[in-house]
């Protein structure tokens, strides 16, 4: 759903095909992300396994940094995790036209996403957030 599997909306959204049809989109890459967690755990011994590293790259880094903490939470205490995230790390400056497109891009994503009302965020960034910037913890 292009949020990095940090998605969390409860009902779709409306969209529209190339073609001009209306149609529904769900975004729930939080529930893709632990479904695909418990797979690999029932499936395929992750439930097992005694070091773990999560990477990606551009916006997989991203999905890096967005799932880490989550996905330490699903696997078993004392399993050693590590996260490689090549790219995936978006500076909020101003482009050539004075504008902080990453900044305007990602507040505007965090709705339809709702990544951070949906679980996908670090809860102690959410909590440590200044009122309507929880934009900020993406």
């Amino acid at each position: 759903d292009g949020g990095s599997f940090s998605s969390g909306r409860h009902d779709p959204i409306d969209v529209f095909t190339k073609g001009g049809a209306p149609v529904q989109m769900w975004l729930r890459g939080r529930q893709n992300f632990n479904a695909l967690v418990a797979h690999l755990q029932t499936s395929l011994e992750l439930d097992r396994a005694t070091e773990v590293i999560l990477a990606g790259g551009s916006s997989g880094g991203l999905a890096v940094f967005y799932n880490l903490d989550h996905l330490a939470s699903l696997l078993p205490p004392g399993v050693r995790l590590t996260g490689f995230p090549d790219g995936g790390f978006f500076i909020d400056a101003e482009n050539r036209y004075e504008v902080h497109a990453y900044r305007n891009w990602f507040r505007n994503m965090d709705v339809q996403w709702n990544t951070t009302g949906g679980g996908g965020t670090n809860e102690a960034c959410l909590a440590a957030a200044a009122p309507g910037e929880d934009w900020k913890c993406l």
